[in-house]
């Protein structure tokens, strides 16, 4: 399979249920399937990060294409564990957005924190440490 700029640019919900299915049974099937410690349901786990202990859990961030062995559009998923070994998702994924601010508070102050991490854009617009615009416009 070609990993083309638009296949790996492609958005999430563009994807079928059965495109999904055929990529998590794929993987099922791998003799490299760990079935322990952190792995995703799917495709590229990327750049572990924001390692931390709290409420008697691990919690540990990563980005993750979900549709294949490739780098592309990412999203963060978030997982816990309580020994280290076995780790769950969450359910909390941040998916990949573009967020601006102009079109909402023109003509006032405030700085752009941006995180550009490989593939994945995520843009936030903050004004005294608050959020204060999610537009996704991808």
């Amino acid at each position: 399979m070609e990993w083309t700029t638009e296949r790996r640019y492609r958005r999430y919900e563009d994807w079928t249920k059965e495109e999904k299915q055929a990529i998590q049974d794929h993987m099922a099937k791998s003799p490299w399937h760990t079935h322990y410690h952190v792995e995703p349901k799917a495709g590229l786990l990327n750049d572990p990060n924001g390692f931390s202990y709290f409420d008697g859990k691990w919690i540990l961030f990563y980005q993750n294409f979900p549709f294949g062995a490739a780098h592309g559009l990412k999203s963060w998923v978030q997982t816990e564990s309580e020994d280290l070994v076995h780790f769950k998702e969450t359910g909390v994924t941040l998916l990949p957005q573009i967020w601006i601010a102009m079109e909402l508070i023109p003509d006032q102050p405030c700085s752009l924190v941006t995180n550009y991490s490989y593939s994945t854009l995520e843009m936030f617009v903050m004004q005294n440490g608050f959020v204060i615009l999610t537009k996704s416009v991808l």
